[in-house]
């Protein structure tokens, strides 16, 4: 999907809404007044409503496109709301399709983040809530320029399987169609593995070959998780992004950036394999996520394959097991953004020292 936005429609201090209807140059002057007191009763005042063409893959009518700045946003419902301003987010989107008959599809991107955000009516109130008291400071200020073309995006969608709010990266890198949407982060990003400040450029032939390579390491569903996800700092790496542009536009920590590199740099390619150890001194989990992996590791596989979001061709094979694996579970935790990377060795250790088994 994708939308261009007049220049005088950006000019605006971030606080005020747009919202684009689809039906050509014309919208009803109803249909107007009524999405503007929609959004006045959950105490947002700053609305402009414009028709608009848009550009989708799926055929649909009716589209309602909302363009805000989320923090702003949230605090305005909030300041009227007060300890309910939970529930009135909710009743807002809920409200917002049935102002257009059909019950339109509602996009909804936050301009100055460069976020798609998942925000369906059916959605839990535990989501609701927990998007209220969200660390919205976590996310992402200036990762581009205000620009008048709405397309595509990081998606920031409630994970109904460990029951919070992620950061699912789209498109990893600028200049190829590298996209991995199977991988999240939490946010905000908790840094995982040490490593040396400033490590020496991989020494590797960067060449089309080795560059598609990389990429296609990350964009196949084959793939495991952790490798693609190691893949796509080196391959973001190999086009010339610095060590912090590949934190920012991975939502990846920059010790984590420089772990990848470094042992690429002293082992090559196969650094990036799944029982790679790390070279650098071991990254050591919170309490949080420890407690997240034997969370994860008392339930089947099976379990939790059948509310997988990825449809990835090798899901029936990986998670149709009654016992997990290490590397089926250390893609789970990197997959649902449980940890940003974890080496077999260290996850062995860690459940030897809970005395938790896999076999």
């Amino acid at each position: 999907m994708s939308l261009w936005i007049p220049d005088e429609a950006l000019s605006d201090d971030g606080r005020t809404v747009l919202v684009f209807i689809e039906g050509g140059d014309t919208i009803r002057e109803t249909e107007r007044q009524n999405l503007e007191r929609v959004f006045a009763d959950a105490g947002i005042s700053q609305v402009i409503v414009e028709p608009a063409a848009i550009q989708r893959a799926a055929a649909s009518s009716g589209w309602i496109l909302v363009a805000l700045s989320l923090t702003p946003f949230i605090n305005a419902i909030l300041s009227k709301a007060g300890e309910d301003g939970y529930a009135a987010v909710k009743r807002l989107f809920q409200r917002i399709p049935r102002q257009r008959p059909g019950r339109p599809s509602v996009e909804v991107f936050d301009l100055d983040a460069g976020l798609r955000l998942a925000f369906h009516e059916n959605l839990p109130d535990e989501a609701w809530r927990a998007l209220v008291a969200l660390d919205r400071s976590a996310l992402p200020s200036d990762r581009r320029p205000r620009s008048g073309r709405v397309d595509g995006g990081d998606l920031l969608a409630w994970n109904n399987r460990i029951r919070q709010w992620r950061i699912y990266p789209w498109m990893l890198n600028v200049g190829a169609p590298m996209y991995s949407p199977r991988l999240c982060r939490r946010l905000p990003v908790i840094a995982a593995r040490r490593s040396i400040r400033a490590p020496e450029a991989p020494r590797l032939p960067v060449s089309d070959d080795e560059r598609s390579r990389w990429a296609a390491t990350v964009s196949q569903d084959t793939n495991r998780e952790v490798v693609a996800n190691r893949s796509a700092l080196l391959y973001s790496f190999s086009l010339g992004l610095s060590v912090p542009e590949i934190a920012r536009r991975t939502y990846s920590s920059e010790r984590l950036v420089r772990a990848v590199l470094d042992d690429v740099s002293r082992h090559g390619i196969a650094a990036l394999s799944a029982d790679h150890a790390d070279t650098r001194g071991p990254w050591v989990a919170t309490v949080a996520q420890q407690q997240e992996i034997l969370e994860l590791v008392a339930r089947q596989p099976s379990e939790y394959g059948q509310s997988i979001r990825w449809d990835s061709k090798r899901s029936a094979a990986a998670w149709s097991n009654h016992r997990w694996t290490l590397a089926n579970l250390a893609d789970a935790l990197v997959l649902d953004g449980v940890v940003e990377d974890i080496s077999l060795a260290y996850l062995s250790d860690l459940l030897d020292r809970e005395a938790v088994p896999l076999l």
